[in-house]
């Protein structure tokens, strides 16, 4: 039974022959209760854990009747499967109208019987409207699959046994930890984070978009997920608290992250009631609606729905900025006598390494005793027209409490800062990277005022400030005295 705090119709318990309508009336009624409490405010966490939790009651009561008329039909004592929820239902992340992924597990031959279970309880599940994704196999033939598909290993990470005996699903883990090598788990880790790349990149490339996807869009919920596989295979990690508790985070830092991991939940809930179906982009209609159910109200000076915008590019510019941190951390670790881990690599000078196509500080180089070199770490990213080192990223963002008046007022610091905006090449790059770590808007006060600011028409793809960065022509010592 559904064990939550709020209180919602459940399942009663059959004893045989639920009928996809009967299931379908349950799935409505459910769905009603929860989103008259999602627009009373209940947290997004509590309506996914409601959802999820009615969900594996619904499907463990469906199996257990299908795999029962089976059993009596076929006169067999026992029929040895799993059914297991994967990807985000495994995660017990289920939004409503999100995709369920379910596995029915078996070890060995593909019999009769499990065959008619298969298709027995897959006949309900169609039949409800529900949107599934299902697929039967082996042990043999899942661990075959993951040698050669990252999503399903990927599926595999967030996966729990949901009904049925736990012989074949606990084979399936033992045989999959084994088959984590630490080469295997480094590939895997190089192809997730060059995937995530590419996704960001095809959703805009930045937070700051007009109509962000909230899922697959840099900052969205994809990222946060992406850090937890990273933290599954490095360090053992399979909670969020455990990114605090292993030192990967400060505790508020955590807090920090799961209050916009929360905010993006409560809108993707939101998306899903009004659309009747899986949806995840943050349209320009669905803003003004959200806006006004998030308690956003206008002002003289500005609109609700900007307000809320701004609060969601914020929320979404941590989740990127921790997901990075956390997953520098994870996967670059320091070796003394060389910056930053193994590699190859080569001194620029007497500050700073090329390591494996990236700027990298040396290791001991201090930023605190020379401030200058904060600011001359964007100039020389942007003269050899390289990346930052995610450690150095860390390192100097740790330091920007020095970044005050007495740091503007350095000659050094402002001589380099109007070498880097008079240089066309690499402009644009060199002042994205320092307004996404925020050194722009600590050097610059009048630019942080307008970081994320946004205006709410069709005509702005960008908010305010990334649209400031896009005008390459008028990016220069003028625009900048000027703001």
């Amino acid at each position: 039974m559904v064990k939550n705090a709020l209180e919602i119709n459940v399942l009663p318990e059959f004893d045989r022959g639920v009928s996809a309508k009967e299931a379908k009336s349950y799935l409505n009624r459910l769905e009603s209760d929860l989103f008259l409490k999602h627009n009373n405010g209940t947290p997004a966490k509590d309506i996914i854990g409601v959802y999820t939790s009615a969900m594996d009651h619904l499907l463990q009561v469906l199996y257990n009747n299908a795999k029962k008329d089976v059993l009596e039909r076929t006169g067999k004592r026992k029929i040895v499967t799993a059914l297991v929820a994967m990807g985000g239902y495994g995660r017990r992340e289920l939004n409503p109208h999100s995709d369920i992924d379910l596995m029915l597990l078996y070890n060995g031959r593909l019999d009769k019987a499990i065959e008619e279970l298969s298709k027995k309880f897959m006949y309900v599940l169609w039949d409800t409207g529900l949107d599934i994704g299902f697929s039967v196999r082996s042990v043999n033939q899942c661990l075959n699959l993951i040698r050669d598909d990252h999503k399903t290993m990927t599926s595999l990470l967030d996966s729990r046994l949901l009904a049925g005996g736990r012989s074949a699903y606990d084979i399936l883990l033992k045989r999959f930890e084994k088959m984590m090598t630490p080469r295997y788990k480094d590939r895997f880790i190089k192809e997730k984070l060059e995937e995530s790349r590419e996704r960001q990149a095809k959703y805009g490339g930045t937070v700051y978009i007009l109509e962000p996807n909230i899922k697959e869009g840099k900052g969205g919920l994809r990222d946060f997920h992406t850090v937890m596989w990273v933290a599954r295979l490095t360090k053992g990690i399979v909670n969020k608290d455990m990114l605090a508790s292993s030192g990967l985070l400060f505790h508020d830092q955590l807090d920090k992250l799961l209050k916009s991991v929360e905010f993006l939940w409560r809108i993707r809930n939101d998306l899903h009631f009004n659309f009747k179906k899986k949806s995840d982009q943050l349209t320009f209609d669905s803003q003004e609606r959200i806006a006004k159910l998030f308690g956003y109200k206008d002002t003289n000076s500005s609109l609700g729905v900007e307000a809320f915008m701004r609060d969601y590019y914020l929320y979404a510019n941590r989740i990127d900025r921790y997901s990075s941190l956390v997953i520098s951390r994870l996967i670059y670790k320091p070796k003394k006598g060389v910056s930053f881990g193994r590699g190859r690599y080569r001194t620029i000078n007497s500050d700073f390494n090329i390591l494996n196509g990236m700027l990298a500080l040396k290791d001991e180089v201090d930023v605190r005793k020379v401030p200058e070199l904060l600011i001359k770490t964007f100039e020389c990213s942007q003269l050899y027209l390289i990346d930052i080192h995610p450690v150095t990223i860390e390192s100097i963002s740790g330091s920007f409490s020095i970044v005050d008046d007495g740091f503007r007022a350095l000659p050094a610091v402002n001589k380099t800062f109007l070498r880097i905006i008079g240089r066309k090449k690499g402009l644009y790059d060199v002042l994205k990277k320092m307004h996404s770590v925020g050194f722009l808007g600590r050097y610059i006060p009048e630019f942080r005022d307008i970081t994320c600011k946004v205006q709410h028409d069709l005509y702005h793809v960008y908010t305010v400030d990334v649209h400031s960065l896009f005008c390459r022509e008028g990016v220069g010592t003028t625009f900048f005295r000027g703001i």
